[in-house]
């Protein structure tokens, strides 16, 4: 694989709420994953389009500190940077109120495709929320194919959103668009029952694999993840049952953590990634917000549990 992890969609503003008052923090899931990839010392490029405006330039400065590569980011002065109001229950669990009418991350089109993006590319990573419009999803559709073609791995998180679609089922035909483009997918123990339609996990595994993909990673949150091949074989490493402070980006971490470490093909490496993933994310749910939760790859070598 060549050097750079390529990471597409949505970047925005997480104001997170704190006793009566929200405090702003840098998030979008795919934006999330480039962030902790560059923080894990694992050369990340990262586009998307922003507005021209504070919450922009708040984003890139993140993504810069982070040793992302920004450079083929693009602001748009007539559209605004995407906002979502996270409160969180007892449990550290989020919920989220999102403000995207006016998205610019939703404003892509073919013609903010350029070539140049794929240069040292090996992997590229998407997901769903900034597909909701058609000239994002036309986009997306040009990039993708154009990766394909090139023999670089995609991988894919739909990062289910039902609140940000008309309806379940809009969202749900948009992600099965997508499915074949992916080589890896990453899906967790509640989102596999909207995206296949049997009872039984095998046969939803089966349905997934149907579409092309190679490995799907199947997170279930403090019980571990498993990662699952065509065959139905599988590798598992558990999770840590810790007080969760705050699970905001836990699953982005996950992501970039697992693609940090994605070595061979064989079943030992990919135990040995996933074993990472589990603990990296399990590490940032300690602290508040997505990046800030985020370790550096020095830190996370002397963090203890």
């Amino acid at each position: 694989m060549k050097d750079v992890i390529l990471c597409v969609g949505e970047a925005l503003i997480d104001l997170i709420q704190k006793d009566e008052a929200f405090y702003p923090k840098v998030g979008g899931a795919p934006c999330n994953v480039a962030a902790a990839l560059g923080k894990l010392e694992q050369k990340a490029r990262f586009f998307t389009k922003l507005g021209n405006d504070t919450f922009a330039r708040s984003i890139l400065k993140t993504l810069n500190e982070c040793h992302v590569d920004t450079s083929f980011i693009k602001c748009d002065q007539n559209y605004d940077t995407s906002l979502a109001f996270v409160s969180l229950d007892e449990d550290g669990q989020r919920h989220f109120d999102f403000y995207r009418k006016s998205a610019a991350d939703l404003s892509v089109s073919e013609k903010d495709f350029d070539e140049a993006i794929l240069k040292d590319v090996g992997l590229v990573h998407f997901g769903s929320v900034a597909l909701k419009s058609e000239s994002s999803r036309a986009f997306h559709h040009l990039l993708l194919k154009k990766a394909k073609a090139e023999g670089l791995l995609v991988t894919f998180d739909p990062n289910l959103r039902f609140n940000l679609f008309s309806s379940k089922r809009e969202l749900i035909a948009i992600v099965r668009e997508f499915l074949g483009y992916a080589d890896i997918l990453k899906i967790s123990d509640e989102e596999l029952v909207y995206l296949a339609p049997y009872e039984r996990i095998e046969d939803n595994l089966k349905y997934l694999f149907n579409c092309g993909i190679k490995k799907i990673v199947y997170t279930m949150g403090k019980e571990g993840a498993r990662l699952y091949y065509p065959d139905l074989g599988y590798v598992y490493s558990d999770g840590l049952d810790l007080k969760a402070i705050d699970t905001t980006g836990a699953g982005d971490a996950f992501m970039a953590a697992f693609l940090s470490r994605l070595d061979d093909d064989s079943r030992t490496a990919d135990y040995l990634a996933l074993k990472f993933a589990n603990r990296y994310a399990a590490s940032s749910c300690l602290k508040n917000g997505a990046i800030d939760s985020y370790l550096t790859l020095a830190e996370f070598k002397k963090w203890t549990f």
